[in-house]
């Protein structure tokens, strides 16, 4: 009986430490988090906007058939709160609605998704840093395989 009140004691003393431990890391990450303020935040967002519309952004994907791996290029057009996608247009995608965010290090993030007529989705996720641009394109058919790409401003 001493025996199990021990290992119970001591048991609840490691979990507590532990609680303890994941309460500071919490804290730790909410302090971080909001290390930028909402200002400087809109700020950057909105120069962020400004950036991505101010050019056509043509983007190169690295893509694997058979042995080889070929660089298929595409078109990005950001105008109006929407971008659009040359390749995907052709395929039936419609241009969409892009959402951007600004992480802690000032990098821009911007998502979207595009449909297509028979509901074919393209999930498009890019961040951009400077005049550099890199992200991942998600096709996901209704049917069939879904495919993953990724992108960047750099050819190489």
């Amino acid at each position: 009986m001493k025996k199990t009140v021990i290992v119970l004691s001591v048991f609840g003393l490691i979990m507590s430490l532990c609680g303890f431990g994941f309460a500071a890391e919490q804290a730790t990450t909410k302090t971080t988090t909001t290390a930028m303020s909402d200002a400087v935040r809109s700020q950057l967002v909105e120069k962020a906007k400004q950036t991505l519309s101010s050019q056509e952004w043509t983007i190169y994907m690295p893509i694997t058939v058979g042995k080889k791996t070929i660089s298929e290029t595409d078109v990005f057009t950001f105008a109006n709160g929407k971008i659009s996608s040359k390749n995907l247009t052709a395929q039936g995608y419609k241009e969409s609605n892009v959402n951007i965010g600004v992480q802690d290090d000032g990098t821009a993030v911007w998502e979207t998704m595009q449909v297509d007529a028979n509901n074919n989705l393209a999930f498009i996720r890019g961040e951009l840093s400077g005049t550099s641009m890199k992200g991942v394109i998600s096709k996901q058919p209704v049917k069939g395989n879904k495919a993953t790409y990724k992108f960047s401003t750099s050819a190489s």
